[in-house]
């Protein structure tokens, strides 16, 4: 009898230790159940966050339109800050500008670099707009009057600029798993008149060849030597070339689809000096040869490799001008 008693006892205690492990594994049960339906819905449909780039701002030059803003899409962007690696993501930017000059401002171009693993170009999409009309421009609808001192201006790319640059857009994108850095900086900026700064250096118009820009550093000697030969390509007209004669001068016939793009020239030991790779657009007037027109570059705009700047340093370049694309 007493056997029997402890037998009864025995199986009472392991039922109440069997309930209570029981107890204890419901929460570890539910957990595994909420895992196993998330890991479901994602293969069912949600995808996970794709590859990031981080957006830098550099001001490297202390450049006289400052960057105060930018969007993308309607989401305000800090420096720093990462973006979705889609293809089209340069697309939804809007850039907001703020003049420091005590110039008016007339035209304003915006960089984004992108450096790639393993290659020494770097990729420059371009975003550019004009106040009023500039030998540098080829863009947008113009706004009735020049940038003040202390007023913004808001940029971002048209259906017609975004299709212009899809080949370097491509280009960009074959390379987006080695892109290490992005970086939206201002690179050029004129001025109403003759005065242009770019990367760092205050240029001028050249009287000799309204197409070239000379840093107002190159001075005495130098100045003279490169004047004379802006002179001395002035003189000298292509071979082959069809002439209409106005009363008074001889006009060249343009070269109407002719594509070039901004290159410069620098001194031996410019530490900052690198290639390039960037869109091309029209020339302006006297950018192929003495007289010639301005062009149009048929979209979407083929590129080009040419020497730029890009990172800190104090040496700018000391001639800006031209350079023909095709043809």
């Amino acid at each position: 009898m007493f056997n029997k008693f402890r037998q009864i006892r025995k199986w009472q205690l392991y039922s109440l230790v069997l309930l209570s492990l029981l107890a204890l594994s419901v929460p570890y049960l539910k957990t595994l159940q909420a895992k196993a339906l998330s890991t479901n819905d994602t293969k069912q449909g949600q995808q996970p966050m794709g590859a990031q780039l981080t957006l830098d701002m550099p001001d490297w030059w202390n450049a006289p339109a400052a960057i105060s803003k930018v969007w993308l899409k309607d989401q305000e962007i800090l420096p720093g800050s990462p973006i979705e690696a889609t293809a089209d993501w340069a697309r939804d930017l809007r850039v907001e500008v703020t003049s420091k000059s005590e110039k008016p401002i007339s035209y304003i171009s915006y960089a984004i670099d992108f450096t790639i693993e393993g290659e020494k170009s770097i990729y420059r999409l371009q975003l550019t707009d004009s106040l009023f009309s500039s030998v540098l421009s080829e863009s947008r609808p113009l706004p009735t009057r020049p940038l003040l001192k202390g007023q913004t201006h808001i940029i971002s790319f048209s259906d017609n600029a975004w299709y212009c640059s899809s080949n370097l857009v491509a280009a960009v994108n074959e390379r987006k798993a080695r892109i290490t850095k992005v970086q939206l900086f201002v690179d050029k900026v004129a001025f109403a008149g003759d005065m242009l700064w770019a990367f760092g250096s205050w240029m001028k118009l050249s009287k000799e060849d309204p197409s070239v820009y000379i840093s107002t550093n190159i001075t005495g000697d130098a100045l003279i030597k490169i004047k004379s030969q802006l002179s001395a390509r002035n003189n000298q007209l292509p071979s082959g070339l069809a002439r209409r004669f106005l009363p008074g001068r001889a006009t060249l016939l343009p070269q109407v689809t002719t594509c070039c793009t901004y290159d410069v020239g620098v001194g031996s030991g410019s530490s900052r000096a690198t290639t390039v790779t960037t869109a091309c657009g029209g020339c302006p007037p006297g950018a192929l040869y003495p007289g010639s027109l301005q062009t149009i570059c048929l979209a979407p705009y083929p590129t080009k490799t040419v020497t730029s700047f890009n990172g800190q340093g104090f040496d700018g370049p000391g001639i800006g001008g031209f350079l023909k694309c095709n043809g």
